[in-house]
């Protein structure tokens, strides 16, 4: 799912719809940057965000990418 930012905006929101996740599983927030690298945001396995001034994971584990820049488009992945 794309998510489009207007101009003057200031977060970006990405949902991830999971079903049947348990305790047991892992899920996982992902920025593919420009180099193909897969940067880790997030992830249920220890509950931390990785950069909590930018990133915020509110609901059932969507991804709000706060402050956003034009260096901000990126592929986002759940898992």
């Amino acid at each position: 799912m794309d998510a489009v930012v207007s101009r003057g905006s200031t977060a970006a929101r990405f949902n991830c719809t999971v079903e049947g996740f348990t305790h047991r599983d892992t899920l996982t927030w992902y920025r593919k940057r420009g180099d193909g690298e897969l940067e880790l945001i997030y992830t249920t396995d220890t509950g931390v965000i990785e950069d909590t001034e930018k990133y915020e994971i509110v609901g059932h584990y969507d991804l709000i990418v706060k402050d956003i820049l034009l260096d901000d488009a990126a592929l986002y992945q759940c898992d």
